[in-house]
């Protein structure tokens, strides 16, 4: 007889946690729904002018991007004068060049960065001498390609015949 009232016990419990569960999930739901109605912030009229001048490359992308990243960036903006010079200008080159990728391509590198963080140490380290190895070797064969070859440009008359002369 008492295994009747404990089963019914047990399936109310059951229910409640699962009401429970389901009311979590409906407030969570709720809740994005909000912050997905409200504008992103910082807008881009609410930045400084220094803020704005920092972060010019992604004007054009700003409507675009949510709070959470917004505020990245407005962070590195507030750090930027106290960067040195080549820091500065590292800076300005790789937000010119993330502005410039598509959002596919932005995901694409986010993943990789994520996936490169979880690596141990010692793999971090060969992956990262990889990348600047293969980058090294692209911007070798830019330069060589932007190079003129030296046997085209010397004159045919500098050149010495087979004379000798």
């Amino acid at each position: 007889m008492v295994k009747a009232p404990l089963a019914l016990i047990f399936s109310l419990c059951v229910v409640c946690v699962a009401c429970v569960a389901t009311g979590a999930e409906a407030q969570q739901q709720n809740q994005k729904k909000s912050e997905a109605a409200k504008p992103a912030r910082p807008l881009w009229t609410e930045l400084s002018p220094q803020q704005q001048h920092v972060l010019g490359p992604l004007a054009a992308d700003w409507d675009n991007l949510d709070t959470t990243r917004r505020k990245k960036w407005v962070t590195i903006a507030n750090r930027y004068p106290k960067m040195k010079p080549d820091a500065q200008e590292r800076l300005r080159t790789r937000m010119q060049a993330w502005a410039k990728l598509s959002q596919e391509e932005r995901r694409l590198a986010r993943d990789n960065y994520k996936a490169l963080k979880n690596l141990p140490p010692p793999q971090q380290h060969e992956v990262s001498q990889k990348l600047r190895q293969r980058q090294q070797s692209k911007s070798d064969s830019q330069r060589s390609d932007a190079a003129p070859d030296a046997t085209s440009t010397t004159p045919e008359s500098a050149a010495p015949d087979a004379s000798g002369k």
